[in-house]
């Protein structure tokens, strides 16, 4: 069996497993995501190969540019600073890594990277499953009263989640599915809603309403008319909120909010909030203060504490995240973070937006997953700093990477087709 051959199998069995083990096994999705790297670069070493992935780069530069610029934004703040500690490439390395890994998975044919699908769904049912975990033994499973797992902190817990739960539940719109195929798809669906939910994150449930979005809009062009969709849309958003607000959990972590906005408004600002909100200041105090090219990736909680130690924060407020990408990127990188930062949000979700409304089945699909996956990162990103997580960086890069995948090989296979085909014959006599 060649070499090409193997890469293409063991590449597609492993993008297949790691939504599956994403919430289920400590660094599962690590070591899928380092599997498919080591055979991108053993297939990249055929000149065949190497011709072929020069094509996929120029076609799909701003993806390249996307994964390469906040990895290479912290490579220049380091020559020119010298601030970056060597832990802060860890994460964002996982990105640049992700373009040989696009590259191979651009090679497997688009029907052999369909279980993916089905690993969303068994990765949500897996995060169901630790959430249920809970209510039998809590001193293991629960962190603050809230659902997550001996390896996972509650809120990416939650947030991923719902990123697989979606995710699953995409291809419902493709017509001729079996009847199986749509109750496992919706029990993924409700699965992951269910984990986000005992998770009790509130900023994953924001994210909510735009990854409904995504899905009913998959279901407009397959059999609604956008009026239809809008009122569909307005009343499963109004249904899901009013079964929400009748749940212990929501009301709970409503009236705490309510409680922590009434506590600030009388001028007491240790609450939660209103700690994330002195943690915001504080980080753009240091924006400020370094706006080229900020404080040194990773150093944040070290120039907090400097900013604490002279009376100009709240020592309560030192932590090595600002909770929110923008800010903690302000701070850490300034504006050279933020244009690297805003090109890998445009990077990673372009390709996916324009492929939205494609005739063909696998490409529509593969990119409303997509936007589900780069339009949840944008809102998670509100509440909390995604791309600090190696867990979560590693998930984002070898997911964009099999979604993006199969919309390059499959219009590369309907071109070829066409090509075949050749020019229409003229009817006239």
């Amino acid at each position: 069996m060649s070499m090409h051959r193997v890469s293409i199998g063991v590449a597609a069995i492993a993008a297949a497993l790691s939504p599956v083990l994403m919430l289920t096994l400590q660094g599962g999705t690590g070591y899928c995501f380092f599997v498919v790297l080591a055979f991108s670069l053993l297939w990249l070493s055929q000149a065949e190969n190497r011709r072929q992935s020069r094509e996929l780069l120029l076609r799909y530069k701003w993806y390249v540019v996307a994964m390469t610029a906040y990895p290479l934004a912290i490579g220049l703040q380091a020559l020119l600073t010298g601030e970056v500690p060597s832990r802060a490439f860890d994460s964002p390395s996982r990105l640049l890594l992700s373009v040989p890994i696009f590259l191979l998975l651009a090679a497997v044919p688009a029907e052999r990277l369909r279980p993916f699908q089905w690993g969303c769904v068994a990765g949500a049912l897996g995060a169901c499953f630790w959430s249920v975990l809970i209510l039998f033994s809590p001193a293991e499973w629960v962190m603050s009263g809230r659902a997550g797992n001996p390896f996972t902190n509650p809120i990416p817990f939650g947030d991923t989640a719902l990123v697989l739960g979606f995710m699953g539940a995409i291809p419902l719109a493709e017509r001729g599915r079996p009847r199986w195929e749509q109750v496992l798809r919706l029990l993924g669906l409700a699965a992951g809603c269910y984990a986000s939910y005992a998770s009790e994150s509130r900023g994953g449930w924001i994210a909510i309403p735009v990854m409904l979005w995504v899905l009913l809009c998959r279901f407009d062009l397959a059999r609604m008319r956008p009026r239809r969709l809008m009122l569909v849309f307005a009343a499963s958003l109004t249904l899901g909120a009013m079964a929400a607000l009748n749940t212990p959990v929501v009301q709970s972590r409503i009236a705490a909010a309510t409680s922590d906005f009434e506590r600030l408004a009388q001028g007491d600002a240790d609450t939660s909030i209103g700690l994330r909100l002195q943690l915001w200041q504080a980080a753009w105090t240091l924006f400020e203060r370094e706006p080229a090219l900020g404080v040194g990736k990773g150093t944040l909680k070290d120039n907090l504490q400097v900013l604490a130690e002279r009376g100009e924060a709240s020592p309560a407020i030192v932590h090595p995240h600002a909770h929110n990408e923008l800010f903690s990127t302000l701070a850490e990188m300034g504006l050279l973070g933020l244009a690297a930062l805003l090109l890998l949000y445009y990077g990673s979700a372009i390709y996916f937006w324009r492929h939205r409304h494609s005739a063909d089945p696998d490409i529509a699909t593969a990119a409303a997953m997509g936007l589900v996956l780069s339009l949840g990162t944008v809102v998670f990103g509100l509440t909390i700093d995604v791309f600090t997580l190696v867990m979560n960086t590693a998930f984002f890069g070898l997911t964009s990477a099999t979604l993006l995948g199969i919309i390059a090989n499959r219009t590369r296979q309907l071109e070829h087709a066409a090509q075949a085909a050749g020019p229409p014959r003229s009817t006239n006599a």
